[in-house]
């Protein structure tokens, strides 16, 4: 276990960690907020419904000074964690630190975004986008769903509460918090996804009619400005969207490849998820709907 560092696992009670067999991980160690520890590990088995590959492995672990994980760690002196608290063991993937891996909103995104003009496919016919445009094109699209589904702010919300706050548009032209790029390959990677699913919903519906409503627009605006979708993610949307209680399919989805998960206390986050989750998957669905009806 070694201490964190501003871009290597982040907060001061979070550890940079390396298994055995040379892996490495970050463990985020947020008790007793422990709807942060749910956030990320459920947004991350969220992205693997969905099919996504890009959001890096989560696995849950509970602290115990007797399990052979920890044994000699002596954790709770070394890292100040709490005996019996969670944490969760996210993979580590180097290159993600280097400057020339952050990622800034494609400019053809942008200017759709700026002109609240939806991106379509017809958009598109008359652009020379190369293989690679297309690609990173259709990532974006992605995270947008993504992150209006989780409710995350502190990725491209962020930037567009700072770029309000700031009175500075601009702000939404640098590069995105919580983002990077593989280098090499383009492939986005999001990061840092503790905010998804309860806290996220936490501000949007208990934020109160300023700070609340505030980021219920800014991912409106954002997945508003998009009419192209890749068809495997609208399939997945749809198919969740239509089952009974999709909150629960995610949870059980969750709970069968994670046991650990099932024993996380549940707190008044927990209920706020169960009754929103649904609700934002069927905006994002009915927004798809919108896209493909005659205009």
């Amino acid at each position: 276990m070694e201490e964190p560092q501003w871009n290597r696992c982040g907060r001061p009670k979070n550890r940079f960690i390396t298994l055995d067999d040379g892996t490495a991980l970050c463990a985020r160690y947020r008790h007793p907020q422990d709807a942060l520890v749910r956030g990320e590990v459920l947004s991350f088995y969220l992205s693997k419904y969905l099919a996504f590959d890009n959001v890096p492995a989560v696995v849950l672990a509970q602290l115990s000074s007797t399990d052979v994980l920890w044994r000699n760690q002596n954790f709770t002196a070394s890292a100040d964690w709490t005996e019996g608290a969670f944490v969760a063991l996210i993979q580590w993937m180097d290159g993600l630190n280097h400057e020339r891996s952050r990622v800034r909103m494609p400019h053809l995104l942008l200017s759709h975004y700026e002109s609240g003009i939806p991106l379509t496919a017809g958009s598109l016919d008359n652009r020379q986008l190369n293989a690679d445009h297309l690609s990173s094109l259709l990532q974006w699209t992605d995270l947008i769903v993504f992150d209006y589904i989780t409710g995350h702010y502190d990725r491209v919300a962020s930037m567009q509460d700072g770029a309000k706050r700031e009175m500075r548009p601009s702000v939404m032209a640098e590069s995105i918090r919580n983002l990077r790029q593989v280098l090499g390959s383009g492939k986005l990677v999001l990061i840092d996804n503790e905010s998804g699913l309860f806290d996220g919903y936490e501000l949007m519906y208990h934020g109160g009619p300023e700070t609340g409503l505030q980021f219920l627009g800014f991912h409106r605006r954002l997945l508003r400005s998009v009419c192209v979708f890749r068809r495997r993610t609208v399939g997945r949307l749809r198919s969740l969207a239509a089952s009974p209680g999709p909150d629960r399919v995610i949870e059980e989805y969750a709970g069968v490849r994670e046991p650990v998960y099932r024993k996380l206390v549940e707190t008044p986050e927990v209920e706020l998820f169960r009754t929103m989750f649904g609700v934002r998957l069927k905006e994002v669905v009915a927004w798809i709907d919108q896209c493909a009806s005659p205009r």
